[in-house]
């Protein structure tokens, strides 16, 4: 049935992240982590995106965002990864 489907998916989805968390808190050296999104405007996602990357750095880990920059300003604002 459906349900059961997104049940299974949600329990995939958790278990996961569980698993990640656990890998950046316990990192015994600082991991090089690249994240991506779809744009360098302060929107939605955008901005998720540049908020993870900043508690990563703060965290001690390497972080190196790319985004599309169709009109080549870059970030609003300056950011203490790459």
């Amino acid at each position: 049935p459906p349900g059961e489907r997104i049940r299974l998916l949600l329990e995939f989805c958790h278990r996961t992240i569980d698993r990640v968390y656990a890998t950046i808190m316990t990192a015994p050296r600082p991991l090089r982590i690249a994240l991506l999104t779809y744009s360098t405007k302060p929107r939605g996602s955008v901005v998720h995106t540049l908020e993870l990357a900043i508690a990563l750095t703060e965290l001690g880990h390497h972080v190196c965002v790319y985004a599309l920059d169709k009109d080549g300003q870059g970030f609003e604002r300056s950011l203490p990864c790459q």
